[in-house]
């Protein structure tokens, strides 16, 4: 009996040691699964966080050159007398130009700042200043400035002043209404010299004379302050007349005004002074015959009494 359960133990204690060691393999294997290697790591850094850039400041809206002054444009080459747009000041407020040669010689001539098409301030014509007038100066940069009525500089460009004798010009004849007269009479003006000439001549006469001109002369054209004013503009009007094209077949030029042309007011004397300057002044070239005058494309029913 006692060896009975000796042996009975024994075979108890050698399944024990099987069981043992089964579950061991069994718990050291674990399940089957497939694991993917991983690419070698980096070192991680932790970048302090930054705040995001500030995005641009849009530089404010200016005319070209960089000035409120539209004309002339920088360091354009320029003859006397000198044509003057610009957007500065207030309406009805006074203003100097300022002409600073560079050899500190100087020209000033007051203007009375017009309300433009958006009522804003509008500086624009043509200072009596003539090459003749002593002192005659040489070619030589200058700068242009509009100054308030405190000397505080509005506005300034730099420009080119050509002289008469200078080769970079030549000469023209613009044609101005007499005062009091149904008459025209040539003026001698000296441009920078281009291939365009005629259509150069065409807006020096838009620009009309100099107040106080020398003898006398006016224009029938319509001036920026009577474009600024006509009873009849329309929203889409700017602040004067501009020639838009000019072009020369057979001898007949055909020159092309902006619709502002039609705040002449009608009237027939002043249709046909205003037909007289256009035609006699592009009548001094060779190439011209005849002239015929549009608006905006139109040649039909324009500059009618």
């Amino acid at each position: 009996m006692a060896r009975h359960r000796k042996w009975k133990i024994g075979r108890r204690a050698r399944w024990s040691y099987w069981l043992v060691l089964v579950l061991l393999a069994v718990g050291c294997s674990g399940p089957s699964q497939t694991i993917t290697p991983s690419p070698a790591s980096t070192p991680t850094v932790t970048a302090t966080p930054t705040a995001p850039s500030p995005s641009p400041v849009p530089s404010p809206s200016v005319s070209p050159g960089g000035s409120a002054i539209e004309v002339p444009a920088a360091g354009e080459p320029v003859t006397l007398p000198l044509h003057i747009l610009a957007h500065v000041g207030q309406p009805g407020d006074q203003v100097t130009a300022l002409l600073r040669w560079q050899d500190g010689s100087e020209r000033s001539f007051q203007f009375t700042v017009l309300a433009d098409e958006h009522g804003e301030g509008l500086v624009i014509g043509t200072p009596p200043w003539w090459p003749d007038v002593p002192p005659q100066l040489p070619a030589q940069a200058a700068t242009l400035s509009i100054r308030d009525s405190t000397n505080r500089v509005l506005a300034e460009q730099p420009v080119m002043v050509l002289s008469p004798s200078d080769p970079g010009t030549q000469a023209i004849q613009l044609y101005w209404t007499v005062s009091g007269t149904d008459l025209t009479r040539p003026e001698t003006r000296h441009i920078v010299r281009t291939e365009r000439v005629g259509a150069a001549a065409l807006r020096e006469l838009l620009w009309g004379p100099p107040p106080m001109s020398q003898i006398g002369y006016e224009t029938a054209l319509p001036t920026p302050e009577q474009v600024l004013r006509f009873p009849g503009r329309q929203p889409d009007w700017g602040s004067r007349v501009t020639l838009l094209g000019l072009t020369i077949e057979d001898g007949v030029a055909t020159a092309n005004f902006s619709k502002e042309m039609r705040a002449y007011g009608g009237g027939s004397l002043r249709v046909k002074l205003i037909r007289d300057q256009i035609s006699q002044t592009l009548r001094q070239f060779p190439s011209v015959r005849e002239v015929r005058i549009a608006i905006e494309g139109e040649t039909e029913g324009v500059l009618e009494p």
